[in-house]
Formats: structure tokens, C-alpha cells, sequence
């Protein structure tokens, strides 16, 4: 990778330049409402079959409108593929310029769009999972169904110094809370305090049933693993869609990610 990422470097701006002196702005001017219809259209079909996509596989919804909406440019394939038509004769010269002109457009207004997905994601925070995804989370998340009133309950999902921190201040509100760990020993260190803790993966749905995820008021992801935390996030926000969660995050992008996924994103 070492070797080859200078190349990489040094070769796409050279692509991408060789793209804009092929293009001829005076057809492309002729012709904008062709190439503004073919551009809409391409990028909506995509972003509308990626999005779908994503979301029958089980993404939940903000994940899938953002890689729907990062994915819906025409890719630089696409210039290959004309120019190797184009030399066969299978593409006239009007066709290459409106293909390449949409490419390019697509390509640049692409960065955009990502920078106001997360905000456009926040509005399919509530988009339920697919059916056949449900499984065994079809029948939880009936916390705003309960008849009788009792102290508020919280999750902390994992338990090094963050979570410690958030447990002394949780059970001082009289919050009724419930550890998830990892780690045998501090699970069995917990135990031996009298303190409700199970011991397993967060982003495992039997382990949050286990911990009471359709009765939690508040959930608390503490563990410092990146991928881990959003997993977590994903499938805490399908089973309990109206629990507060928060998560621990040292950079603002993975606190964006998380976001994007259901959890609360806070500033100080």
C-alpha cells in the first residue's frame, strides 16, 4: 500500500483533469437540460436503489439514506466504459459528451450532498427495520406501553473508567441500572458488589433482551471500540426506539456516524 498509494495520488488528478479538457462546455451548453434530466434522474434512481437496498439488508434507515445519497454519483467507470465504445462506434460523439458532462457533474456535486446527508438521515431515525430482519427484536420496544410507573432504568454498555464515572452518577439520581461487560472479571468484580450486570456483546440482541432493553429508559455505550459502538447503536436504536442513548466517541466524525444511526450527539 505503501508503494502503490504515491501513484494512486499522482494518477487520479491526472484522470480527472484528462476528463475536463475532454469536454466540450459549447455541446454541453447546447444540450444542458438533456444532461440536467439525465443527471437528476441517474443520481435519484441510484440513491433510491442503493438506499432500498441497504435497508432490505437490515441498515437502519439514516445508514441507508446516507449510502444512498454518498453512492449516487455516476461512477468514473462509466468514462471507460464510453470511451471504449466511442472507438468501437457504438456511442455517438453527442452521447459521449452527455454521458461525461453528467459524470463529472455527478462526481462534483457529490461532496455536497454528503455534507448535508447526516442532517437528511436524522428525519429516518424512526424508520423501522425490514420484516424479515425483525427476528428477535419484532416484539420489543414496548417501553411507552407500560402501566405501571417506576425509577428509570439505564444501560451502560461497557464498564472502564467512562463507565464507571456514569454509573456513580446514574445510581445517585436513582437510576436502576444494568452493566454489560466484556470483561469476566470486572463482570465477577460487579457481581460481588451487588451490582445487576451481564456479561456479553452489546451489539448481540439476546444480550440487550437480557439486560432489559425493552424497559430501558437510557442507554450508555461506553466501549472504546469504534466499530463495536456502532453496531451497538444500530441495533440499541431498533429495540428500543424511544430510549435516549448516548455514546462515547474521542472524534466528531465517529460522533456524526452515530448519529446518523439514532444516538444523541452532544456538545459541550
Amino acid at each position: 500500500m505503501g508503494q502503490l498509494a504515491p501513484v494512486r495520488d499522482l494518477f487520479i488528478p491526472v484522470f480527472f483533469v484528462s476528463v475536463g479538457l475532454g469536454l466540450d462546455l459549447g455541446a454541453v451548453a447546447s444540450m444542458w437540460w438533456i444532461v440536467l434530466f439525465i443527471l437528476l434522474a441517474v443520481m435519484a434512481i441510484k440513491a433510491f436503489v442503493i438506499a432500498g437496498c441497504a435497508w432490505s439488508f437490515g441498515f437502519s434507515g439514516p445508514v441507508s439514506i446516507m449510502s444512498g445519497l454518498a453512492l449516487a454519483q455516476a461512477g468514473e467507470f462509466t468514462l471507460l466504459t464510453v470511451s471504449v465504445g466511442s472507438a468501437r462506434g457504438l456511442i455517438g460523439p453527442d452521447a459521449v459528451v452527455v454521458v461525461t458532462a453528467v459524470v463529472a457533474l455527478s462526481l462534483i456535486v457529490t461532496p455536497t450532498m454528503i455534507q448535508f446527508a447526516p442532517k437528511l438521515a436524522e428525519r429516518f431515525v424512526r424508520v423501522p427495520p425490514p420484516p424479515w430482519k425483525h427476528g428477535a427484536l419484532r416484539d420489543i420496544g414496548a417501553r411507552h406501553h407500560k402501566q405501571e410507573a417506576g425509577p428509570l432504568r439505564a444501560i451502560i454498555a461497557g464498564f472502564g473508567p467512562v463507565g464507571r464515572e456514569l454509573y456513580t452518577s446514574l445510581d445517585q439520581a436513582g437510576f436502576d441500572c444494568t452493566i454489560i461487560e466484556l470483561n469476566p472479571d470486572t463482570v465477577a468484580k460487579q457481581r460481588g458488589l451487588g451490582r445487576r450486570v451481564v456479561y456479553g456483546d452489546a451489539a448481540n440482541p439476546e444480550v440487550l433482551h437480557e439486560a432489559g432493553i425493552e424497559n430501558a429508559d437510557a442507554v450508555l455505550l461506553t466501549m472504546p471500540d469504534h466499530n463495536a459502538m456502532l453496531a451497538a447503536t444500530q441495533i440499541v436504536r431498533a429495540a428500543a426506539p424511544g430510549a435516549f442513548v448516548a455514546v462515547r466517541s474521542g472524534f466528531l466524525s465517529r460522533g456524526m456516524q452515530a448519529t446518523a444511526l439514532g444516538a444523541r450527539l452532544r456538545r459541550r
